[in-house]
């Protein structure tokens, strides 16, 4: 029962080494400089947005609009740069209150009006995919993506390195993940992300009001998916009515792994940066090893499942210890108050 145990808890880290070796050894171009350099590009890209999430679901929400929004956000970048000639200093902060409208629209969906966070996000994915779908007919784009950038500045934004060494994107990344990381373990907003997670109905009884702080969620969701689209934009220098297509899914797989559970109030963002290696890995190694994209999907859909299926095991292995109880909720109270209860100034 102990090495049962010790593999339940330290499965994504036995999965993610087994994963890697196996592509190290079905292809030679795999463990190059090159490639592990490209792979953090795209995994720091795709680690942005699963920070993002990560907070949504400690939340006890989901958020599936994220693929989306950082399609139409590269998409805002190339037409806006490439085929407007509009400068991209401009742009990125166009961006990034793209990400922030979209985020906060899904967030009083939620908060607000009550639909369900899944419901709302899917709403916004159908909207936002349908704009891909009318952007790719259109003259701009195929302007756009028949152009290639010359600016290196432009190009440093996706495609440079700190040092000559490390990508801008995985710094990035890094600084994202130390701010969520203090904000989570040492602020009041921490303490009420994951006591509202754990037991909604407690804090709701408690007293404290959470649609200010379910809605800045949702829009910091909606900013790091922006972040991450003017990444890619930068590095692909195009982009098509497929891009992000399917994303969200990978997202959920990489956090629900990472130990964020489904049900709220439980996760971290150390287990989460594991699943975005496992993801990435996963994703850069069928790539380099020229598996079939049906094949691809099929394997995604697998890790979907097994995620699921790990996320009802451990939760079952704690004894539903994962939620708060009203205790736990009361010590947390007088930080929590301040932030959220009416009347009150923090």
């Amino acid at each position: 029962m102990q090495i049962l145990r010790f593999g339940i808890r330290n499965q994504l880290l036995l999965i993610l080494l087994g994963v890697f070796l196996y592509f190290h050894f079905a292809s030679p171009f795999f463990a190059t400089g090159f490639n592990l350099i490209t792979l953090g590009r795209e995994g720091a890209e795709f680690g942005l947005i699963c920070i993002g999430v990560t907070l949504v679901m400690i939340l006890g929400r989901l958020d599936i609009s994220v693929g989306s929004v950082m399609a139409v956000s590269a998409l805002i970048m190339i037409i806006g740069y490439k085929t407007l000639e509009i400068h991209w200093g401009y742009l990125i902060p166009i961006c990034l209150l793209f990400g922030l409208l979209i985020g906060t629209i899904n967030g009083l969906l939620t908060a607000i009006i009550g639909v369900p966070s899944f419901i709302a996000t899917l709403g916004t994915l159908i909207i936002l995919r349908g704009l891909m779908q009318w952007a790719a007919s259109t003259e701009w784009m195929r302007e756009a993506n028949s152009v290639f950038s010359t600016d290196a500045a432009f190009q440093f934004i996706g495609g440079g390195d700190v040092g000559g060494v490390v990508p801008l994107s995985v710094v990035l990344l890094a600084i994202l993940f130390a701010a969520v990381l203090f904000v989570l373990r040492y602020t009041r907003i921490g303490t009420a992300i994951y006591a509202f997670g754990g037991n909604f109905q407690a804090a709701t009884r408690a007293g404290i009001r959470i649609k200010l702080l379910e809605v800045g969620v949702f829009a910091f969701s909606g900013v790091c998916a922006a972040l991450a689209g003017v990444l890619l934009a930068s590095r692909l220098d195009s982009v098509t009515y497929q891009t992000g297509q399917y994303l969200e899914f990978q997202v959920l797989i990489a956090v629900i792994l990472g130990g964020t559970s489904i049900a709220g109030g439980v996760g971290t963002i150390w287990g989460t940066i594991l699943g975005i290696s496992l993801i990435a890995i996963l994703n850069n190694g069928m790539v380099m090893t020229a598996t079939d994209r049906d094949v691809q999907d099929i394997v995604v859909a697998l890790f979907l499942l097994f995620a699921l299926f790990s996320d009802r095991l451990t939760y079952r292995l704690r004894g539903g210890s994962g939620t708060w109880k009203m205790a736990d909720i009361g010590q947390a109270m007088a930080w929590i108050r301040q932030l959220t209860v009416r009347g009150d100034r923090s």
